[in-house]
């Protein structure tokens, strides 16, 4: 899993959307990839479950945070259309509607407003001046765009995107990217809809532009070295996204990402420096800074009993969005998911 695995990884774990979806009929995901985690090395796997035992909240996709007579029920989510989802929504119907709000990272409105947005700022997903085909060698643009070919994209539109969603692309494997570019129906916009037929007032986490900004911190030479590291191993996206699904409903969410970085940093050919460095950014734009701002926003929060869903990723580890409240007086219950 290089670079552009991470990528994928943190679009569908941590920020549990996918902001080029379309309004359409859901398809089903059809992946039926090896597990790569117990591929590893023994003793790789032992420094792996090490980690994740040594991360505060590391296993778990709903807790319970409560402060006073205040109750936040916060749920991790995963942006896939999976069965496995039903008894998850099951349990979860009571805890949505007897809330005074669900708080996402983005609600309809923001969706609705992003896709105003990209309509209105074609930079935003449009690399300007140079097109990608102009800027990579003939070899790797023959290949990503043959990669592409095979997830539906034209490499005519291929060669005008953002680098940095091309890499996101290329780590969604074919078997899944019908699933990823249909209606949503992950577990998020099912609470969300839930939410809804319940008449329970919903509200953003953060505006509508935030996970672009954070990628566009990334130069435009940066995020083109991400597309040419993915592509080295593009053809393992399948076995990667099975395994981080699988992980997700083992409730694993610290692993996810350790299993995740660990891969990256192991792949051959790669600046391992260099690959490091942009992980910590990735998680420091993508996680870190968001967890900080969304606990100051639920500390402030009104009401009796709050439901939160952010991508499960968010949850674990020192600067988690669990620990944060925990810091801020709450205290923390794991609930069965």
């Amino acid at each position: 899993m290089m670079f552009g695995r991470i990528l994928a990884i943190v679009v569908l774990v941590v920020t549990g959307t996918n902001p080029a979806a379309a309004q359409s009929t859901p398809a089903a995901i059809t992946c039926q990839g090896r597990d790569v985690l117990a591929a590893l090395p023994a003793a790789d796997r032992a420094a792996l479950l090490a980690s994740e035992a040594a991360t505060p909240n590391g296993q778990g996709n709903h807790w319970r945070a409560t402060r006073g007579e205040q109750v936040i029920d916060l749920v991790g989510t995963f942006h896939l259309p999976d069965p496995r989802m039903e008894p998850v929504m099951q349990r979860l119907a009571p805890v949505i509607a007897s809330s005074d709000r669900v708080y996402l990272e983005a609600t309809k409105a923001e969706i609705a407003d992003l896709q105003k947005a990209v309509g209105a700022r074609p930079d935003m997903m449009i690399l300007q001046g140079k097109t990608l085909s102009e800027r990579l060698s003939a070899d790797d643009w023959a290949a990503l765009s043959g990669a592409l070919e095979a997830r539906g994209i034209p490499g005519f539109m291929a060669a005008k995107m953002q680098p940095w969603y091309i890499s996101v692309l290329l780590g969604i494997p074919p078997c899944a990217m019908a699933a990823m570019t249909s209606r949503p129906e992950g577990l998020d916009n099912r609470i969300e809809a839930a939410a809804g037929a319940d008449h329970v007032p919903t509200a953003a986490l953060e505006p509508y532009d935030t996970i672009f900004k954070a990628f566009a911190a990334f130069t435009t030479d940066e995020q083109i070295e991400m597309v040419r590291i993915a592509l080295l191993t593009e053809a393992e996206a399948e076995d990667v996204m099975t395994t981080m699904t699988n992980l997700y409903f083992a409730e694993r969410p610290a692993l996810i990402w350790s299993l995740g970085e660990k891969l990256a940093l192991d792949a051959p050919g790669v600046d391992k420096v260099l690959v490091s460095r942009d992980l910590d950014r990735l998680a420091e734009a993508l996680v870190d800074k968001r967890n900080a701002a969304w606990a100051e926003t639920l500390d402030k929060a009104q009401g009796k009993h709050l439901l939160v869903a952010v991508g499960a990723g968010h949850l674990p580890g020192p600067k988690g969005l669990l620990n944060l409240l925990a810091e801020r007086g709450f205290t923390l219950t794991r609930v069965d998911f």
